[in-house]
């Protein structure tokens, strides 16, 4: 993850974190609110086990 922030007359920086996990990139979402970012990584649906007929013939 990179994360990138302008400041006014203070030019930017960018600061990349590495996240370990599983997680549903697909549902993250990002605020920035009095110059706090909160980030929300929700974990990914585990692998549920699962039967599979075999058809035989």
């Amino acid at each position: 993850m990179t994360v990138k922030v302008e400041r006014e007359g203070k030019g930017t920086f960018t600061r990349q974190y590495t996240i370990g996990g599983k997680y549903d990139l697909a549902q993250v979402q990002a605020n920035l609110e009095l110059g706090i970012l909160t980030l929300t990584l929700p974990k990914a649906a585990e692998a549920q086990p699962r039967t599979i007929p075999v058809q035989v013939g």
